[in-house]
């Protein structure tokens, strides 16, 4: 037997209304999404010239020369049995020429340029991965 019409008829109800809260759901997401787009834009604008909310790289090409980054790195990782990780050798560079170490930008420019190097010394067989130390990579000298 056919369900009764009032079942058939409060069935299709429903079934609309969940599609018209799935739609509003969407466009409120879609909303939400838009809103911290612009807020985050306004955030640009209204900086009043704080320039540590959004800190630019720092280009390295000009304060060291070609090759006196490992000059420091590979006399320290001779030292080091156990190897060095990315961050300590960083910190070794920019002690080693006597620049701010409490510069967030400039070490996290300088651990870059590390990470770079390494790369490529473990290309030619000069350095070799030592596993990682609390999620940053261990070099050892090959």
């Amino acid at each position: 037997m056919a369900d009764p019409q009032i079942v058939t008829t409060l069935s299709n109800k429903a079934e609309g209304i969940e599609r018209y809260i799935l739609e509003t759901e969407t466009k409120l997401a879609q909303a939400r999404a838009d809103l911290a787009h612009i807020r985050a834009t306004l955030a640009l604008f209204t900086a009043n010239g704080d320039t540590q909310q959004y800190p630019a790289h720092m280009g390295l090409h000009r304060l060291f020369k070609r090759g006196e980054m490992w000059k420091v790195i590979e006399p320290a990782l001779r030292a080091a049995p156990d190897g060095l990780d990315t961050r300590e050798l960083a910190l070794l560079i920019i002690k080693a020429k006597g620049l701010d170490e409490n510069d967030k930008v400039f070490r996290n420019s300088i651990v870059l340029s590390t990470v770079h190097i390494m790369r490529m010394r473990h290309k030619r067989g000069q350095v070799s991965d030592g596993g990682k130390r609390k999620g940053v990579r261990i070099w050892r000298i090959a």
